[in-house]
């Protein structure tokens, strides 16, 4: 059976509608497989209006068909642009989603790396304040140490000086004596300046 012209019409006018309907979807925002369906459509549609170009020189009323043909053809070459227009749009959507998803990825990345900074140093900073104090606390008990035996000799050394007296000891031997206190003494201070120098260099330390 021989295929005509008024045989095939009929079937492209029908695709003509659903292409038009599936852009009308689109441009709604529907994609997905719309767009493969009406790229179906499209390329359908062009395959009836080469038949029908070749098919008008076997119609009798051959101006009428060929009018009708180049309508299609026209009506087609509208709709096909357009699909690719929609098309062109799609994609570059698509691709502008993909980039903001994977810059708020980003960024998500980034404040959890930023919090987890902070969070370090935070715990770093606890550590140096605990050291500092128990540095601190230490330092004040060994000033307190050093405190206590200054006192402690001093009785020490005026039950000596009691003693002596009593015992009637000579001058220069009690001279021996003082002069043991004033050693002892700056022993001492220079203890408790070491102490304070020390406790100050390992503040400045953790601090820095």
């Amino acid at each position: 059976m021989t295929t005509t012209c008024g045989a095939l019409i009929p079937r492209a006018r029908k695709l003509v509608f659903e292409l038009k309907e599936q852009l009308k979807y689109m441009d709604s925002g529907a994609t997905g497989n719309m767009e493969t369906q009406a790229r179906e459509n499209a390329a359908a549609l062009r395959s009836l209006i080469d038949q029908l170009d070749s098919l008008v020189y076997l119609e009798k009323s051959r101006d009428i068909w060929t009018k009708r043909v180049h309508e299609l053809r026209e009506e087609y070459t509208l709709l096909n642009n357009t699909l690719e227009q929609r098309c062109i749009q799609s994609s570059r959507s698509q691709i502008e989603l993909r980039e903001r998803e994977k810059l708020l990825s980003r960024r998500g990345l980034n404040q959890a790396n930023d919090i987890a900074l902070l969070s370090q140093e935070h715990e770093s900073l606890g550590r140096s304040s605990r050291m500092v104090n128990e540095i601190t606390e230490l330092s004040y008990l060994t000033l307190g140490n050093l405190s206590d035996q200054r006192e402690r000799m001093k009785g020490v050394q005026r039950k000596v000086l009691d003693v002596a007296n009593r015992l009637g000891l000579s001058s220069s031997l009690l001279r021996v004596i003082e002069r043991r206190d004033a050693v002892d003494k700056w022993i001492v201070y220079g203890g408790m300046i070491v102490v304070l120098g020390f406790m100050y260099i390992c503040v400045a330390y953790l601090r820095g």
